[in-house]
């Protein structure tokens, strides 16, 4: 157990860590957003030579606007206690409490290769390819509690928030159809399955407390990983030029 000494002031230097930054491991946890979304897309496909295999590529852009909520969260956590004065630095392990964490998708562009073939007026296709999606992950309410002789202490402080936006790539894979019901004019199916690669958010605030006559002061560290993944049926309505 930790024992502070007797001193006026004392230190905590990232009371508030997440095990993905170098601690122990916190537990994996998903959610499942499910919305409408608006798309719109534009690209070629045409005939390989004179028979009925087709080749063509795509551009989609999709406006999401999904959120995922965990609530509340509690993860481990691991810092160091140095005293003022000198002296062997005292690890301090414990939790910390978030009141919400969320994640959302704000925009997913997709460029496709495609390769299908021609029935007619139906046309099915493969396609697969780069994705580039529009993230933020925040975290609101967190407080860093350490175990003090056996007690749970809050070292950070007054809770606090942390919110940060980024874009992420990754891969996209999609099945679809198409049926032209006009001369120019044909309706789009089609199946899609997107996956980001993993990244982090990385989470800094400093910090002063006071709790049993002593005074922490340090800098709290809370970095996330996560991977984001889509699926969407779409249908949309095209005209060809």
């Amino acid at each position: 157990m930790i024992s502070p000494k007797p001193v006026a002031n004392g230190r905590v230097d990232d009371a508030a860590r997440r095990a993905t930054g170098g601690g122990r491991p916190s537990f994996p946890f998903s959610e499942v957003k499910n919305t409408f979304a608006p798309e719109a897309q534009l690209g070629f496909i045409g005939n390989i030579g004179a028979s009925n295999w087709l080749w063509g590529a795509k551009f989609q852009y999709k406006y999401l606007n999904a959120t995922t909520i965990q609530s509340p969260v509690v993860i481990p956590q691991v810092g160091q206690q140095f005293p003022v004065g000198g002296g062997a630095p005292t690890t301090l392990t414990g939790n910390v409490l978030i009141q919400s964490s969320q994640n959302t998708v704000n925009h997913e562009l997709k460029l496709l290769a495609l390769v299908g073939q021609s029935f007619g007026n139906i046309n099915v296709y493969l396609g697969g390819g780069p994705a580039l999606l529009e993230t933020k992950t925040a975290v609101y309410r967190a407080v860093g509690f350490g175990d003090v002789n056996g007690q749970p202490t809050d070292i950070t402080g007054a809770p606090v928030n942390f919110v940060g936006t980024q874009w992420v790539w990754g891969g996209a894979g999609q099945i679809g159809m198409t049926y032209a019901f006009a001369s120019t004019w044909f309706l789009d199916f089609n199946y899609t399955f997107a996956m980001t690669d993993k990244y982090k958010n990385k989470f800094e605030a400093p910090f002063t407390s006071t709790s049993n006559g002593l005074t922490y002061n340090g800098i709290a560290t809370l970095t996330t990983t996560q991977r984001v993944t889509t699926q969407a049926f779409a249908v949309t309505i095209n005209k060809a030029f």
